[in-house]
This record gives structure tokens, sequence and C-alpha cells, in this order.
């Protein structure tokens, strides 16, 4: 999965150098073969073995923390959403993208392919993060990602300006989710999402509620709440 959107977001910016239009194809169709295989990778977890959990570390990147990817039965079925809504997004993608523009220079279209795939697999990851940190940074890269997506029509000024208020919002969130993570790895000694459970079921009533709205206001505020 991870490869299919790294080829798809990698040969936007490469094929663009000769067709645009060659370079919207291909990376909307790695970014159908991604979503795919999440697809695959969902069902195969749903279907399976009640309980099961796959588990993958990461290479280390930080003395401090271990990162890595974990998918159970609540991360699969949202792998599975997203996935889904991934395949109609690909299919539909490049005639969206074409229609309001069919002139656009490569440039535009080669940011387009690449947001999309940059997006949609840090959407994908970010459900089968197994840590803080590797949530975070797919989480950072979904901001970014969607970011220029959304001033990638620079024929309207209105974009940068909604695409400036996204990006402040956006972070404002992310920061909130910083502090209730940073809380809880304070107590746990450890990123990993286990680790932080154990260290939430011993905090003191005020503190939990303070780490529960902190998130909650983390994540509504992306959802645009």
């Amino acid at each position: 999965m991870a490869a299919c959107y790294a080829v798809g977001a990698l040969s936007s910016l490469l094929v663009a150098r000769w067709s645009g239009r060659v370079a919207v194809g291909v990376s909307h169709a790695a970014a159908l073969a991604g979503a795919l295989v999440g697809l695959a990778t969902s069902l195969a977890l749903l279907l399976g073995d009640p309980g099961r959990t796959i588990s993958q570390p990461l290479p280390i990147l930080f003395p401090f923390a271990r990162l890595s990817l974990s998918i159970d039965g609540l991360s699969a079925y949202f792998l599975l959403v997203i996935s889904v809504v991934a395949i109609a997004a690909a299919i539909y993608g490049p005639a969206y993208l074409r229609a309001p523009s069919p002139e656009a220079t490569p440039a535009r279209q080669a940011a387009q392919g690449f947001a999309l795939n940059v997006f949609l697999g840090c959407m994908a990851f970010v459900c089968c993060a197994g840590d803080a940190i590797t949530f975070l940074f797919c989480w950072e890269g979904m901001t970014l990602a969607s970011y220029v997506l959304i001033v990638s029509d620079d024929r309207d000024g209105e974009n940068a300006r909604a695409g400036l208020l996204y990006m402040v919002m956006a972070h404002g969130g992310t920061a909130l989710l910083l502090v209730a993570f940073l809380s809880l790895t304070e107590r746990a000694g450890a990123f990993d999402f286990a680790a932080l459970r154990a260290a939430a079921s011993i905090l003191d009533p005020v503190t939990r509620t303070v780490v529960f709205f902190l998130a909650f206001g983390g994540f509504a505020t992306k959802a645009g709440v």
C-alpha cells in the first residue's frame, strides 16, 4: 500500500515533465492500486480471526521511540471506509480535475497528483499507526497534502485564503493533540498506544478530563467542527 502511494506521488512529479495529463492518469492509477491493497488488507483482517492484530515495526528514526504500524479490527474498519472512498476518488479524479481547467499547467497537475497520493496514504496510515509519533507524522502529512490540494487551483484568490485558514486551524488542532500525547507519554514512558492506554487508565479524574478535551478539540478542529 505504501509503495503504491509512494510510486504515485513520485511518478506524478517525474512524468509531468513530459505530459501533465499522463501524470494525472499515472498518479490516479497508483492511488487506485494503493486503495485496492488497503481494501484487501482491511477485509482480510475483518473477515479473519476475531481479535487478530497485524503489527509491522518501522525503521528506527529516533533513539527514544520505536515506530510501528498496527491494524486491529477497529483500524481495519476505518481503513476499509477510507479505501472505498479512495477507490471512487481515484476513478473519478482525473475527469473532476480536468473539467474546470482543461488547460491546467503540468506543474499544477503534478502537484495535484503528488498531493492526492500523499493525502490518501497518510490518511490510511493514520488509522494504522501503532504509536503517537507515527500518528503525528501521518497527521501532519494529511494537513500539508490537503493544503496543496486546496491552493493548487490558483485561478481564484479565495483558494489561497481558504488554504491559509485551513493551515492555521489544522495546526491549532495538532498542537492540542501534541499536548495530549505528551501528557500521556510523560506518565507511560513510551510512545506506543498500548502504553498510552495503560497510562490513561491511571490518570486522576481532573487530568483525564483535561486530556480528553485536548484530544477532542484536536480531532474536532481537524474535522471542521
